[in-house]
């Protein structure tokens, strides 16, 4: 635990403390208590399959990722659940399927 005027964490050394700027110490203040539980995160994934199939598909409305990822979004729901009805946590923490 930090004590005050020290810089250890427990049992870790973490040197010499640096003074922050006007401008850190600015930024810091001015940030609130997060609300929002979000987190947001990206993918780069290949969207090349999925260009394919939109192009092979036949329709009036051209056919965007958007509505690709709208199609899919339930189905890979469903196959998670599915899955992790057949997924259980031992004592380690460790996932493993049940037989």
């Amino acid at each position: 635990m930090l004590t005050l005027g020290t810089n250890k964490i427990m049992n870790l050394d973490l040197g010499q403390m640096q003074d922050l700027t006007s401008y850190r110490k600015i930024a810091i203040a001015s940030w609130r208590h997060p609300r929002d539980p979000s987190t947001y995160a990206m993918l780069d994934l290949p969207v090349e399959p999925a260009l394919a199939y939109l192009d092979a598909c036949s329709s009036k409305t051209p056919l965007t990722l958007t509505h690709y990822v709208t199609k899919i979004s339930p189905l890979i729901t469903a196959m998670l659940m599915e899955h992790m009805a057949h997924t259980s946590y031992d004592a380690s923490r460790r996932c493993s399927l049940i037989p």
